[in-house]
């Protein structure tokens, strides 16, 4: 299990990686993303990895949709259960059930 202080160098990191789209200072978001993962990356923990654009586009999607938070490895955003036709999404703590007919 990540120590609270890894967790969260590691969302830094990301940030770091992301953080010049959101600012606006990157015309194209996929060549950008592009050159970023031509090289590993080196990530706390981990070590240097190789990442691919669409992982760079989903820490930028969780990010713009949750915040700092969802960036942290274990984070609870996104994660969705499946069980027999209904399914729940745990969302700061909270469970919601819809119906997946």
């Amino acid at each position: 299990m990540l120590s609270p202080q890894l967790r969260e160098q590691i969302a830094l990191k990301k940030f770091s990686l992301i953080s010049p789209v959101i600012n606006g200072q990157v015309e194209n978001i996929q060549e950008y993303f592009g050159q970023l993962c031509a090289q590993p990356i080196e990530m706390p923990h981990y070590g240097a990895r190789r990442y691919s654009p669409k992982t760079l586009r989903n820490w930028l999607g969780e990010y713009r949709r949750h915040g700092f938070d969802a960036l942290k490895p274990g984070s609870i955003f996104g994660c969705v259960l499946l069980y027999s036709k209904v399914f729940a999404v745990r969302f700061n703590g909270r469970f919601f059930e819809e119906n997946a007919t």
